[in-house]
């Protein structure tokens, strides 16, 4: 009997990249396909270095008109990283719907969510709220790429940027994974393609998807094989691209 729309992935397994706290989310939309879940990182993520006095002492005078936010992690690194609980009264600006739900919590002041999960769409809506030059604070990774910063130059606002936490590609190891052929790879990071050739053997009859463009072309720069790329960078997107390809 052929599978249910409810069980589209009942014959599929899928390998998940990320840390397994941040991957619930898609792990429960593929188990409800029916896929089968598996759990290896290619990432570590770990605390960056102490914030500064400088910006601490900004961040307490409320020197920056606003925070920007393109993870629900980097929130949660903003949160806990300092000594003491920072002001939440700013405006905040979200990448999208996932970070805005990290921030629902705890923010009191107004939080405004990207009309698209785009660092430009981001930059648009920043300077729809600031329409002089702002002062803006950018809690992220040590990876996060430049062009929100660069959009928003362009625009005469001043980034600062605050590297709040270290993702690195998982070094080699002596044994790698041996994957069954069909299996399914989600890709959600270029760092994670890099992890993800570290911790492998052959990839041959390998199916990799990918949550976005950016991941998908570092893939394949790293020689690696692409079938499908999200057209939203989300957990509903990545179950859709994955659902199609297996459909045909």
């Amino acid at each position: 009997m052929a599978p249910t729309l409810n069980q589209a992935l009942a014959d599929q397994t899928v390998l998940l990249t990320r840390p397994k706290a941040s991957s619930l989310e898609l792990a429960e939309a593929l188990s409800a396909l029916g896929a089968s879940i598996m759990y290896h990182p290619a990432v570590t993520i770990s605390p960056g270095p102490p914030i500064s006095p400088h910006i601490l002492e900004n961040i307490a005078n409320q020197h920056y008109d606003g925070i920007i936010f393109t993870s629900a992690r980097s929130a949660h690194f903003y949160f806990t990283q300092q000594p003491t609980p920072p002001p939440t009264d700013l405006p905040a600006f979200s990448v999208g719907p996932k970070t805005t739900q990290a921030l629902d919590s705890c923010w009191v002041g107004p939080i405004h969510e990207a009309s698209t999960h785009r660092a430009i769409a981001l930059a648009k809506t920043i300077n729809e709220v600031f329409r002089s030059p702002s002062a803006l604070l950018f809690p992220c990774s040590n990876l996060a790429h430049k062009t929100l910063e660069e959009e928003l130059g362009k625009f005469g606002h001043t980034t600062t940027r605050l590297e709040l936490y270290i993702t690195e590609p998982s070094p080699p190891v002596d044994e790698p994974i041996e994957l069954e052929p069909g299996t399914w790879i989600v890709l959600s990071s270029p760092s994670a393609a890099q992890g993800l050739t570290n911790i492998t053997g052959s990839l041959n009859q390998i199916r990799i998807a990918c949550i976005g463009p950016t991941t998908a072309e570092a893939a394949v720069k790293l020689g690696l094989s692409v079938e499908v790329i999200s057209k939203q960078p989300s957990a509903r997107g990545l179950c859709q691209a994955i659902t199609e390809a297996c459909r045909g």
